[in-house]
Formats: structure tokens, sequence, C-alpha cells
């Protein structure tokens, strides 16, 4: 008889729901465990090996579905009456939150800002550099950089300099094999650490428009400021957000001098440095100099580089 009453008792609807809650419960306090194992695991990868949060914001998922596991598992310690667990809840959440807030500002400051973080035995390419010579009458010109150490690819081969014949429209033609060009081009290590303070942040969708504005104001005539967007639109319509910056003619002088004969009287120097962001970013906006004028016999020259791999401390 006793037997029969505990059997019924244990079939109420209120210890059934019992029964139910600790088996979740049961069930959280692992994954609470699992959750604070893999915040562990996060913050030393992250500590290791630099993970680009900016690219891969994995991490927040992360720390947003351990809180939520933890939040649930506290509402049934709660329910159930275990007061060291939900006060074990309670105390996480916040020290969780606040973990996930710093090492975010931090990464941001390391991959985004760029304070002292450009390590210089790594370096970004300058990417599709190409030069093209508008002389005012068919000319012979030679074309020497200052660092051929860190050339990667030209074309036409680059040996001890380019030697061409150029025509005002811009043909050129390599008189020892008669090949005739539009342009000279190379590639290369960069050097010059990335300014990252200034800059504009730009839409990916919004490329297009930027580009066609900025080029202008830089001297790029609509020809060379197709072929740049051509280039570059696929890497940077792809991205919900870009970090752009224009070297200065000072900067690109630093990185890959260029030695000319004879001396062009205008030069037009356009290397963007560039960065996929998932979110914006808040920068000082970049003043550009005033657009030159092409006079004479003027060389222009356009590339860029993708900055994002060399933030890496």
């Amino acid at each position: 008889m006793r037997k029969n009453k505990l059997n019924s008792k244990n079939n109420t609807p209120k210890s059934k729901l019992k029964l139910l809650l600790k088996k979740i419960f049961y069930i959280c306090s692992v994954l609470f465990l699992l959750s604070i194992i893999g915040i562990t695991s996060t913050v030393i990868y992250e500590t290791i090996s630099n993970w680009k949060f900016q690219k891969l914001p994995y991490y927040l998922l992360t720390f947003l579905s351990s809180i939520c596991l933890i939040a649930i598992t506290a509402l049934i310690a709660l329910a159930l009456k275990h007061k060291k667990l939900f006060f074990i809840c309670l105390i996480s959440i916040p020290i969780i939150l606040i973990t996930t807030i710093t090492i975010n500002k931090v990464n941001q400051q390391k991959h985004v800002l760029g304070h002292s973080c450009f390590d210089p035995t790594l370096h970004s390419i300058s990417d599709k550099p190409i030069i093209y010579l508008y002389p005012t009458e068919k000319t012979k010109i030679t074309v020497t950089v200052g660092n051929p150490q860190n050339l990667t690819h030209t074309y036409p081969k680059y040996e001890t300099g380019w030697t061409v014949t150029a025509e005002p429209n811009g043909n050129l033609t390599d008189p020892k094999t008669n090949k005739h060009y539009y342009a000279l081009y190379w590639e290369g290590k960069n050097t010059i650490e990335p300014n990252l303070k200034e800059g504009f942040v730009v839409k990916g969708k919004d490329t297009i428009p930027f580009l066609e504005e900025k080029l202008a104001q830089l001297g790029l005539n609509e020809r060379e400021a197709n072929e740049f967007i051509i280039y570059w639109l696929p890497k940077l319509e792809s991205s919900p957000y870009n970090f752009i910056r224009f070297q200065t003619l000072e900067e690109q002088n630093q990185n890959m001098p260029l030695e000319v004969t004879p001396q062009p009287d205008t030069l037009i120097r356009v290397m963007m440095e560039f960065k996929n962001l998932v979110t914006p970013i808040i920068v000082t906006e970049q003043v550009l100099p005033p657009t030159p004028k092409r006079t004479g016999f003027t060389l222009v020259e356009w590339g860029g580089t993708d900055v994002t791999d060399t933030i890496l401390k």
C-alpha cells in the first residue's frame, strides 16, 4: 500500500516536472562546463595565434551562446533551489561579458588602428602597380627602380631597368624586341609601415562612386581610373566595409623610388592601402593633395596593397 502511494506521488504532474527540470539541469550543467572550456580555449587561441577577429567574428557567437547557457542553468538552479550553482552562474555572466568587451577592444587596437603593430620582417605586396608614360613627342625613355631587390614580378622583365620608346598616346615599344605594351608592370614587397590612423571607411557597395571621385582628385584620367577600378573592385565590393588610404608621394618614393630619363614634367603616383572590415571603424578622414595638372611629359602609376596581414602583434 505504501509502495503504491509513493508511486502515485511520483506520477503527479508536479513530480514529473521536477524530474524533467533535473534532467535539463544536469544537461545545462555539462554544457555550462563545456562553455567555460570553450571560452578558455578561445582566449588561449587568440593569445597564441592573434586570430583576426575583424574578419572572423565567430568568437562573439562563442561568448553569447555561453552566456545563454549560463542564464538557462541559473534559472533552473533557481527553480530547484540550488543556491551555490545559481550564484556561480550570476558571477560568471559579468566576467564573461567583461572579458568579451576587453578582448574585442584590444583586438581592434591591434588589428584596426595598428598602433606599433607592424612587423618589418613580414611584408605586404604592392599589387599590380603599372606605369604609363605620356611624352609630348615620340621619345626613348628609361625607367629604373631604387629597390630592385624587392621586386617579385615584372612585365616586361626587369633586368637593369626598362628602356622603351614611348608615344604621346601612351603606346610603348621595346626597341630590342619590337614588342608593344601599353604600360610597365611591377609587383614587389611593401616595406612601408601602414598608417591606419587616417583614411576612409567605405561600404563595399559604395566602392565605385568613392573610387571614381578620389582617383579623379588624385589625377588619374578616365581610362586609368577605369583600369584601376576593374582590378580592385572584386576585392573591395565583396567586403561589407573597407578601410582605404592612399599613400603619400613621399611614402611611395621611400618604398620604391623611380628614376626616369628624361625626367617627367608631371609625376602622378597612386598607391592605395586597404583593409577589409566586417564592421565600420572610426578614423580621421585623410586629406588628399590638390589635383595635379598634367603638363609636358607625364608619368602616371597606380597600384594597391592589402595591409590586413601586416598587422600582427
